[in-house]
């Protein structure tokens, strides 16, 4: 119970009494309340307003200390504005451009302010400089500090007092922060009557001023209670929560207790009223004695203290994880509403000390058991996704559309333009567009007219509906571009305040910001039938835009009593960014709505029925201390000294603020990997108390623990244990609840037990005929005649399932940004770069490399670099590896670059095949190919059509082989593919270098051999795969090749593969990948998300590294 101290008559010494009293006499106004937060104030006018029914009521007299301090001012001071949190922010930023030419530990360039610290020191810097004006450290004073310092802080410190000085210069005659008003009023007590400064802020002439609910008072704070207590016919009552005999727990209230106790304030000469009729029911006087037991003794170091059992009605908690302890959570307090359904759920109370982690996590789990919740965190305004959308607006003016501003912009959900904003983020990456609005536009229409003329040449059916959905994208993107620049476009240069104010709204208008919150305002009906269910995020959402519109408006009336003249939108979007970074805003509470979810702050003063404390782990609850490293060490000390125990105070008040029960819950596990360490302060709370335990892995469990962990309090838990039983087949279970959702269950437990090994429903796992009308029928089982590519049968051979929803059903992924070039538009780049060096060399009849001099071979190289340059050059990156990216194909210091690797590997080698036949197509259009073999006509294999293209055929005149290169920029694919039929790429070049060399009538020799070309830096060779040995050992490479036997084995096969593929194509049949295949096939695929294998079968690390090696 909280002691009271009291300066004039212990007759009104009861708080309780005295407003009860008056209230029901209609005295409204003679008496004053002063508390600590503004939520005590919201219940203490409820409970006012209960104990005046029928009957009109005025303002009551419910203060904080700052709106009593300003109430005062208002009355006794000259006229001056307010000047709230966030205008404080942009006085401070201006304070520090004020400044800036001094300043070197902060380091800050002049007329960056603000924007030249990061925002967490901004912050940490107007918090120090806010801090300690609020303490009463003045100007002076902490110049006399800086004058007498001695441990080498006088930089840091002469800045930190220049800044204090310049804010202050800032604030001048015109306005006036909490500090500043504390200070005058402290001064006009000093100079005046206390008694007619009194009667000026209260006409009405209070007798009595309660002060209730503080725990500590800083120096100017005292010294008002000081003034105030010298007011004759004022009774000043102090209540507090202390014990002078726990100086472990109070430590950090001794000076206040003994500092009052030096200036009159005396306990009442007999105990109140209030404290008898106060006194606890029946059904709490357990908690009350063990929150007098806990006042006395908690974090004591005392063996002799006498423990109390706890065990009915406070109860410690340890679950696997967060998620687990949020779901413990909500099975008690379901638990609890089953048993009560007349229970008030406003009487319970889930505080954490860190609410960011937990409120996600508490919204989805109380909406999953039917819980109404009414949870109120206090919100950064500059982390509201609604600020950061409308501030990268106007970035992407400041920035002439830089990317990452726009995409910030139109990603969320609350900036509605009208555009397509993923397509925008598409196209800008495949693009590398990072800034400029011009470049925007330059670069889309120059690649449109680019794809426009590939899509008049390209034969392939993927790459023609990807160029197809490419030319989409890019009009798209260019028209929607073009409406965000007009949209956007009276943003640009400078405005008058009014000017901006009312161009930023008709923005903010145009953009949707506001429409797309009307449609969430009230509360509404979610799938679990609660209402409300999603009222706190639309709350959030529109508190937050209310929030940041009032901060607007200071801004630019703040702006417009300094600077009324024109500005650019930099100086507009300045303070702004300032403003809101201090900024913070509430949702609004529902009273006798839902459970209390908030932090433990905002418990202070307040009492519950049941309270839990949730995230009791070291390293949150204590928290760290974090230095405010711009102070002087003294001061450091002193406020880490008392922050242990500002902690523990903390934690004291939230465990002896119930009334029935008691729960403490702590995660034992971050997900499945960082374990976590209890709270000290549970292990404090422990060593005097007797507490009921749920350890995670208890095999002592108590019948309560059984029924909550273990019983149905959730539809998804009732589905959940249904399916189970159906699934084994144990029993149907009889339950009027279970009855509803049998039905719905049979078929999809029916399909899962087939896929699991019953085969009984073969529609369901990718034998599709059976399932499709009979037009879609005909429309497969016509692909039997389809042409075929060689990357389309890959697919098959690896995963049908893949093949079925890439080409059957023709799904897309959306690919991710890479920054630099991508392994494939570099395998384009190399296949470009050489077609167009071997055909223009063969063309000019040229000698073959090996047969240059170094004249000739000079001028090979240098024509290839110009050819690459050119190239590189039509790529736009500006990513910082480009270069280096540039460099490993050109060459630099100490590098060749890979062109002269492979120019050189060319040179040297020993065989006497020539180079011939570059970018040979079958069954394609003409587009980048070569005229001299290749054929529009597909290559037939068995009685399959297949069309593909040969980066390059090398011939030897002399015995007539024909090799087959494929150029890789990456990793080779494993040879044992070609036998498991997954790798047909070489054997089907091989097929078709026969039919292709009879159509051209050329020399038909030995059996033509395949085998990769390897060109990567320091890694040129080519890789024999295809190649017979004897051919191998002619060539000089050390790696092996193939037998005659197991030549015509692995051609033939591939023939065969290719047959049965397409005929379970026809048939209908693409099922998943099979299990021995997941390791390789399915890690990096894109369509893995919508694959049940992938989730059954996760791939080992490493596992695909393996199967690539030789």
């Amino acid at each position: 119970m909280p002691i009271t101290l009291v300066k004039g008559s212990s007759i009104l010494a009861s708080f309780d009494r005295i407003a009860e009293e008056r209230l029901k006499a209609g005295r409204y106004s003679s008496f004053v309340v002063v508390v600590p937060t503004r939520r005590r104030i919201r219940e203490l006018n409820r409970l006012f307003i209960r104990q005046t029914p029928g009957a009109a009521a005025g303002a009551f007299p419910l203060f904080t200390l700052g709106t009593l301090v300003h109430a005062v001012a208002a009355a006794n001071l000259p006229a001056r504005k307010p000047v709230p949190l966030h205008v404080q922010a942009v006085l401070m930023q201006r304070a520090i451009d004020a400044v800036a030419d001094g300043l070197v530990y902060f380091s800050v360039s002049k007329g960056s302010g603000r924007k030249g610290l990061s925002t967490g020191t901004f912050q940490k810097l107007a918090s120090v400089v806010n801090g300690l004006r609020e303490a009463g450290v003045g100007v002076e004073e902490l110049r006399t500090e800086v004058e007498a310092n001695e441990l080498g802080e006088g930089r840091k410190l002469a800045e930190v007092l220049a800044i204090m000085e310049a804010y202050e210069a800032q604030l001048g005659n015109s306005f006036a922060d909490p500090a500043l008003e504390m200070r005058g009023v402290l001064k006009v007590f000093a100079s005046e009557a206390p008694q007619s400064v009194w009667w000026n802020a209260f006409p009405s002439k209070p007798d009595v001023l309660f002060i209730d609910g503080f725990d500590e008072f800083a120096r100017p704070e005292f010294e008002l209670l000081e003034w105030l207590a010298t007011v004759p016919g004022l009774t000043v009552v102090l209540n507090f929560d202390f014990h002078p005999a726990n100086e472990d727990l109070f430590f950090h209230l001794e000076d206040n207790y003994h500092s009052f106790s030096g200036i009159g304030f005396r306990p009442p000469d007999r105990p109140s009223r209030a404290h008898v009729e106060n006194s606890p029911g029946e059904h709490e006087q357990p908690a009350a004695l063990f929150h007098e037991h806990v006042r006395r003794n908690l974090f004591r170091h005392d063996d002799t203290i006498e423990r109390i059992d706890a065990r009915e009605f406070v109860t410690l908690i340890e679950a696997a994880d967060r998620e687990a302890e949020v779901d413990t959570i909500a099975r008690i307090i379901k638990a609890r509403v089953v048993e009560k359904p007349e229970a008030d759920l406003s009487r319970i109370c889930v505080a954490t000390a860190h609410s960011g982690a937990y409120t996600p996590l508490f919204r989805e789990a109380f909406a999953r058991y039917g819980i109404p919740a009414n949870i109120t965190d206090r919100y950064r305004l500059d982390a509201s996704p609604l600020v950061v959308g409308i501030l990268a607006l106007g970035a992407v003016v400041e920035n002439n559309f830089r990317r990452r501003d726009l995409l910030r912009a139109l990603t969320s959900p609350y900036v509605r333009p009208g555009v397509d904003a993923a397509n925008l983020e598409s196209v800008s990456a495949g693009l590398r567009i990072t800034a400029g609005a011009r470049k925007w536009e330059e670069r889309i229409e120059s690649r449109l007219s680019v794809v426009e003329n590939q899509l008049r040449t390209v034969d392939d059916e993927l790459e023609l509906s990807l160029l197809e959905r490419e030319a989409r994208m890019l009009r798209k993107g260019l028209d929607d571009f073009r409406i965000l620049k007009e949209m956007l476009a009276p943003l640009s240069g400078e405005h008058t305040p009014a000017e901006f104010h009312r161009k930023l709204l008709d923005l903010l208008d145009k953009a949707g910001v506001e429409s797309s919150l009307r449609p969430h305002r009230g509360p509404s009906t979610g799938p679990t039938g609660i209402p409300g269910e999603r009222w706190e995020d639309a709350e959030r959402d529109s508190r937050a835009f209310a929030t940041f519109l009032s901060v607007l408006e200071d801004v630019v009336r703040l702006r417009e009593s300094q600077n009324p003249g024109p500005a650019p939108l930099f100086d507009y979007l300045a303070d702004l960014k300032g403003a809101v970074s201090l900024s913070r805003y509430n949702i609004r509470q529902r009273y006798g709505y839902g459970v209390y979810v908030t932090s433990i702050e905002e418990t202070r003063g307040l009492s519950f029925d049941t309270m839990f404390i949730a995230g009791l782990v070291d390293g949150e609850f204590p928290a760290p201390y974090q230095s405010e490293v711009f102070l002087s060490v003294r001061r450091m000390a002193e406020k880490r000294k008392r922050f242990l125990f500002q902690e523990r105070y903390l934690f004291y008040q939230a465990s002896t603020n119930f009334k029935r029960y008691l729960y403490l819950t702590y995660p034992a596990a971050e997900g499945n990997a960082k374990e976590l360490v209890t709270s000290s302060f549970v292990n404090a709370l422990k060593a005097i108390a007797d507490v009921r335990e749920w350890k995670k892995k208890d095999g002592a469990e108590d019948q309560e623990r059984v029924r909550i962990l273990h019983g149905i309090w959730s539809r998804d838990e009732l589905l959940r244990r249904v399916s189970e039983v159906m699934w084994r087949e144990v029993s149907r279970p009889d339950h009027p609840a279970a009855k509803e959702v049998i039905k719905k269950l049979g078929h999809p437990i029916h399909v899962e037990q087939s896929r699991a090994g019953e085969h009984t429903e073969k529609a369901y796992e990718g034998f599709i005929l059976d399932g499709v009308p009979e037009d879609m029928k005909e429309t497969i089982a016509a692909r039997r005649g389809g042409v075929y590519s060689v990357s389309q049968l890959e697919t098959y051979a690896q995963c049908p399932f893949k093949f079925f929803a890439q080409r059957l059903l023709k799904l897309t992924p959306i690919e991710e940004v890479e920054e630099g070039i991508t392994p494939l538009e570099k395998g384009n780049l190399l296949h470009q770069i050489f077609f167009e060096f071997f055909t223009r060399w063969r063309d000019e009849k040229q000698p073959p490399l090996r047969e240059c001099s170094e004249v000739e071979f000079k001028e090979a190289t240098d024509l290839l670099l110009s050819m690459a340059r050119a190239r590189l050059d039509l790529i736009h990156i500006n990513a910082p590896l480009w270069e280096l990216d540039k460099e490993e194909l050109l060459g630099g210091p100490g590098r060749p670059g890979v062109m002269r690797e492979f120019l050189e590997n060319e040179r040297r080698r020993p065989d006497m095949l020539a180079p011939r036949y570059f970018e040979a197509s079958f069954g394609g259009r003409s587009g980048r190919s070569d005229a001299k073999l290749s054929s529009s006509d597909p290559v037939k294999i068995g009685d399959v059509l297949v069309r593909g293209k040969i980066d390059r055929i090398d011939v030897d005149d002399t015995s007539g082989l024909w090799i087959a290169l494929d150029y890789k920029t990456g990793k080779i694919p494993p040879a044992k593919g070609m036998w498991r039929g997954e790798q047909l790429q070489l054997p089907v070049y091989a097929l078709a270098i026969r039919e292709l060399r009879n159509r051209a009538r050329e020399r038909a020799g030995a059996g033509p051999a395949g085998a990769f070309y390897l060109a990567k830096e320091d890694e040129v060779e080519i890789v024999p795969q295809l190649v017979p040995k004897e051919v191998v050992k002619n060539l000089g490479l050390t790696k092996k090749g193939v037998s005659p036997e197991e030549y015509e084995s692995i051609v033939d096969g591939a023939g065969t593969f290719i047959r049965d593929y397409v005929t379970a194509i026809a048939e209908g049949r693409f099922p998943l990948t099979s299990s021995e295949k997941v390791k390789y096939v399915c890690k990096g695929c894109d369509y893995r998300m919508m694959c049940r294998i992938w989730v059954s079968h996760q791939p080992g690390e490493g596992g695909e590294g393996k199967e690539g090696e030789e």
